[in-house]
């Protein structure tokens, strides 16, 4: 989505490191009226950093997400984040 204003909303079923649900919708035309939905499942881990042998944090969240919306409608696709903590 483009524009000048953003309007988001995510809701999450927290399973501490299991599949986590989650139900997300993005709109930038004035309102949820017209938002763009995704409901998935997520995990997310994490390595806290080791300054000793300098290896840095890590938090990696992978998931699938089934959109709802046009311009993908019911379509199924899986992500990776990867954040690094130095």
């Amino acid at each position: 989505r483009a524009g000048r204003e953003l309007y988001a909303y995510r809701l999450m079923l927290d399973a501490h490191g299991l599949l986590s649900p989650y139900y997300a919708g993005v709109s930038t035309e004035g309102g949820f009226g017209h938002a763009f939905r995704v409901i998935g499942l997520e995990t997310q881990s994490a390595v806290a950093s080791t300054p000793i042998v300098r290896l840095p944090g890590l938090r990696v969240q992978t998931g699938v997400g089934y959109t709802l919306d046009e311009p993908f409608k019911r379509k199924t696709r899986a992500y990776v984040a990867v954040e690094i903590k130095p």
